[in-house]
């Protein structure tokens, strides 16, 4: 008995009904842009797989395997329902129209000639359409925030560029007639905050203004073009895109700081998830920062109906409800890294770590393995998707990781005071003059010689994947069909690989 429930935890059923969604999704997409017919058959054939299965555990009285696999089929439906709904709500013809709403993420901001120049995000209402992103540049004679409400008369086009989607979120780009441009003061209340952060960092925080403020809210509007560039070239600049480091972080120095007055599960986790959410809102609900609240959340939730947390199958319930509220969120950038590095940590970091502690120390492999870890399982999408990957950034991270780990908690306490009294800037000083001196540091790094570049990975990722799970050792196979099992997958990766980019 007591090796059949663990053969049904194993099963681990959010994993099987998050892949059905998956699936389902995939199979959306497939058929509003490629060969309908051929979509279908894939469907159809996720389909005939998930009844055969169904059945056949239904049959073998095996009720919990033929239930998963039961839902696995209706994810596999209502990914498909919902990627299609999704698409054919939000994207529609394209045109002149009138628009109004609010400025999402600052990606760019110049001065020159007395104006102000922007590539920015926006939302609001065009072209009958409720709360839809689109990417626009414009020149400004006013200076435009986060959170500002805009308006202008524009022609809307949808974006053909993969790359150029995946990386901003807008499937819409706007030309904006300058003559209509008009900006309103109208910010909610964390804009407000965000507002008073930036002219308080500018005020105190010198040149590194745009650095902290990026460390903060993940906005990187604001950061010079050169040291964000060394940090992209670093491989490091996920520091600033408020994720599960930031969050993660948060919640620890929360959960820490609740531990001197209670041990009250309960109460933590509703104080703890409040904080969260606000800090979250506060980053304007980007899509990494709402990733990493949603998986946090569901690990703490786990914690407080006692049962053992499943890293695993915390990560399927997120991925599941951030599908659920945006199903094209499978193919951006951000989901696929941020997942993909916590499942290559799930599976990855123990084996290796074994292998490492025979030639270290074995403290030295516990912080090396995830390091090395992240490094392995990102760098084809890093290369596929940015057209370039750090081969040394697992170094830089050793560096920079467990400095910003320890001076995250303070670093948002300090920046909070910063925005809401004016004597707050005393608490910046040395998070300030620490970054300075990082920065000076890193202008004689020549970071273009740790890239590689030139090179696309593609369909023979798969390959690539398929040699780490087999790594990770989830199969009770012999040495021997583990060693034929590589040989085949790394023989399959290196022909795919040369095929793709001769």
């Amino acid at each position: 008995m007591g090796a059949r429930m663990k053969t049904y935890y194993n099963i681990r059923p959010a994993v099987i009904i998050t892949a059905g969604l998956i699936f389902g999704i995939l199979s959306g997409y497939l058929f509003s842009t490629q060969n309908k017919y051929f979509s279908m058959l894939v469907l159809f054939g996720f389909l005939f797989l998930g009844v055969i299965l169904t059945a056949y555990y239904f049959i073998n009285k095996r009720n919990l395997f033929g239930f998963t696999f039961l839902l696995f089929l209706v994810a596999l439906i209502m990914g498909a329902i919902l990627y299609l709904t999704y698409t054919y709500s939000n994207f529609s013809s394209v045109g002149s129209s009138d628009f109004s709403g609010t400025v999402v993420e600052i990606f760019n901001e110049t001065f020159e000639n007395g104006k102000y120049n922007y590539s920015l995000t926006v939302k609001g209402n065009f072209l009958d359409n409720q709360n839809v992103k689109a990417y626009i540049n414009l020149v400004s004679e006013n200076r435009i925030f986060q959170g500002s409400e805009i308006s202008f008369s524009g022609y809307f086009y949808l974006s053909t560029s993969c790359e150029f989607t995946l990386s901003t979120g807008c499937y819409y780009i706007a030309k904006v007639d300058e003559k209509t441009l008009q900006i309103g003061n109208v910010l909610g209340g964390a804009d407000i905050i965000k507002r008073r952060l930036l002219l308080a960092l500018e005020e105190t925080a010198g040149e590194t203004y745009g650095f902290n403020y990026a460390i903060i809210t993940g906005s990187t509007a604001y950061v010079s073009d050169a040291l964000l560039s060394k940090y992209q070239h670093l491989g490091i600049a996920h520091v600033f895109a408020v994720s599960g480091l930031h969050v993660g972080l948060t919640s620890f120095a929360l959960g820490k700081f609740l531990g001197l007055f209670t041990d009250k599960r309960g109460v933590s986790f509703i104080f703890i998830t409040s904080i969260l959410f606000l800090y979250v809102y506060f980053c304007g609900f980007t899509a990494s920062a709402l990733r990493a609240f949603i998986i946090i959340t569901v690990r703490n939730f786990a914690k407080i109906l006692g049962s053992k947390s499943d890293a695993t199958t915390n990560v399927a319930v997120s991925a599941f409800i951030v599908l659920c509220i945006n199903p094209t969120e499978l193919f951006g950038a951000g989901f696929l890294l941020s997942y993909t590095v916590y499942i290559g940590l799930i599976l990855l970091t123990k084996p290796l770590t074994n292998c490492l502690s025979k030639i270290l120390p074995t403290s030295i492999s516990n912080v090396l393995s995830p390091c090395l870890v992240a490094q392995v399982v990102s760098f084809p999408l890093l290369v596929d998707f940015f057209g370039y990957a750090s081969l040394f950034s697992f170094i830089f991270n050793l560096v920079i990781i467990p400095f910003v780990a320890f001076m995250f908690p303070f670093l948002l306490a300090f920046y909070i005071l910063l925005a809401l009294f004016p004597t707050g800037w005393i608490f910046g000083v040395i998070p300030n003059l620490t970054f300075t001196i990082i920065g000076y540091v890193l202008s004689f790094v020549n970071t273009e010689a740790f890239l590689i570049s030139g090179v696309k990975f593609l369909y023979s990722a798969v390959f690539y994947y398929a040699f780490l799970y087999l790594f990770a050792k989830k199969f009770n196979f012999s040495k021997k069909t583990y060693l034929i099992l590589h040989i085949i997958t790394i023989l399959s990766f290196i022909l795919l690989f040369i095929i793709i980019n001769i």
